[in-house]
């Protein structure tokens, strides 16, 4: 996914199999309650905090959030209620569509 990704936007196909092999054969282990696991390959997987992370990802999500952005049906709609007059029990409503929210380990 990454690789395709990657060719997307045009990256060059030397650095695409630069970056590919950066994270390949990745061993990650895991901790629980006992201890470490055993080494695991993670084969699709980029670790966070590596240099790279951020603009990795931001490659691999943006075709999602750029589909789910054009897409007024996908999202949600949440109405504001901002106070105007307590007193008078008066409101100010505004609508807000939220199409998508990313963060580096997340999407909403």
């Amino acid at each position: 996914m990454l690789r395709l990704a990657m060719e997307r936007i045009k990256i060059p196909s030397t650095s695409i199999s630069c970056i590919i092999n950066l994270f390949k054969e990745r061993k990650t282990r895991v901790l629980i309650a006992v201890g470490p696991t055993e080494n695991i390959i993670a084969s699709d997987s980029i670790k966070q905090g590596e240099v790279l992370f951020p603009l990795i990802w931001r490659i691999f999500y943006d075709p999602l959030i750029y589909r789910v952005q054009s897409n007024m049906n996908l999202g949600y709609t949440v109405l504001l209620k901002e106070p105007l007059d307590l007193h008078n029990n008066s409101y100010k409503e505004t609508k807000y569509h939220q199409a998508a929210i990313a963060y580096a380990d997340d999407i909403i």
